[in-house]
């Protein structure tokens, strides 16, 4: 399933953050992330946007049968 713009901007961010608040549980870092993200100009918002638009059209390029299915 291809990344939506809120994860690969998580996926940046977590490093980052877990560098600066050492020892903090993955809970914790979406929530500092969650709340940068929320304060992120549409400009930024946009750039993961594109890149998640990147990410879907790779996707249904190598899957093209693809269908999401949630578990049960």
């Amino acid at each position: 399933r291809p990344a939506n713009s809120w994860i690969l901007y998580r996926q940046e961010k977590h490093p980052i953050v877990l560098s600066q608040h050492a020892g903090i549980t993955n809970n914790e870092i979406s929530k500092i992330v969650a709340e940068m993200w929320k304060n992120e100009p549409e400009e930024v918002k946009a750039v993961y946007k594109n890149r998640a638009e990147e990410e879907r059209k790779r996707h249904r390029l190598m899957f093209p049968d693809y269908k999401y299915a949630p578990r049960k």
